[in-house]
């Protein structure tokens, strides 16, 4: 919303770092394709664990160890380790985003 709205005569929606970016990841999902037919699910499968792993490496730079956060259901609530919901429910979001 910052930004000034932009000239159709003069500025372009793509260029071509955008177009030789597409070629990449497109050929390189095509070569990935060929070695292994279930590509997707095993890029799946190695994604999950390293997204839960940093999840858990931000929880506890924040002072939440993997013990205090595993299976914490009625426990996580305003003052849980000193902390109040809203620096929990912040916790959280940020660490769902990296």
């Amino acid at each position: 919303m910052l930004r000034k709205p932009r000239n159709a005569r003069t500025d372009r929606l793509s260029d071509w770092k955008f177009f030789i970016q597409i070629y990449l990841v497109c050929f390189n999902n095509r070569l990935f394709e060929q070695i292994t037919p279930n590509s997707k699910q095993i890029m799946g499968l190695m994604m999950w664990p390293c997204a839960m792993s940093m999840w858990f490496l931000y929880m506890s730079q924040q002072g939440l160890r993997f013990h205090d956060v595993i299976l914490a259901y009625n426990k996580w609530a305003d003052g849980y380790h000193g902390f109040t919901i809203e620096q929990l429910t912040t916790f959280v979001s940020t660490g769902q985003c990296i």
